[in-house]
């Protein structure tokens, strides 16, 4: 029995410093530690006021390469600016939290507070209604693990993603999507149709 509680604790040990090393030895500050749609998201090398790849310039360029649509910031400040300044500068269609539209893959998940009320935001992967769940990826949250799966609940048919996985002082502001006035006349720049662009998108 001794010998037995000694091994578990070797064990567990082995376990704890094997984690341990595995996080120090992650990706220093720019190494390619995701993907999602073929678009790179890059280790903050655990520097979370690094000035290259923090959560907007993922957002950012994701949605340039992926829709061909420049998001501008025009002085909103901070991730905790984009739901509300991408709704008003940038034409996107905004969904606060609780909404009665289902939040989407590829759309933009957007967080208030945290640290210094900077806020937050990820790019949603996928949702899964039935098994009450979303994913996403990001930049700036974890030197090496930018995937995260978040719960998501349905009240009086209203979707409400939880502040989980951030830390309590964030909160969810809502999820913001593909407006009307993104795009030239309904079309996409490798005019393909807004419409069937959506289709493939969202279906």
């Amino acid at each position: 029995m001794k010998k037995n509680k000694v091994l578990m604790k070797m064990l567990i040990g082995i376990s704890i410093f094997l984690v341990f090393i595995m996080d120090t030895q992650a990706q220093n500050e720019g190494d390619i530690i995701g993907v999602y749609r073929g678009v790179q998201a890059y280790s903050n090398g655990g520097n979370f006021n690094t000035k290259n790849f923090q959560c907007t310039e993922y957002v950012m360029r994701f949605y340039r390469i992926i829709f061909h649509a420049e998001i501008q910031g025009r002085g909103w400040g901070n991730a905790s600016g984009f739901f509300s300044g991408g709704a008003k500068d940038e034409n996107f269609s905004a969904y606060p939290n609780g909404s009665i539209v289902p939040p989407q893959p590829d759309q933009i998940l957007c967080y208030g507070g945290g640290r210094n009320g900077y806020g937050h935001v990820a790019i949603i992967t996928k949702v899964d209604i039935q098994r009450r769940k979303i994913e996403i990826i990001d930049q700036n949250r974890h030197r090496s693990n930018l995937y995260l799966e978040i719960p998501i609940s349905v009240s009086n048919d209203r979707y409400y993603i939880s502040n989980q996985g951030l830390g309590s002082s964030y909160y969810v502001q809502g999820w913001l999507g593909l407006g009307p006035g993104m795009f030239s006349n309904g079309w996409h720049g490798d005019e393909v149709s807004q419409v069937f662009l959506e289709t493939l998108i969202f279906s």
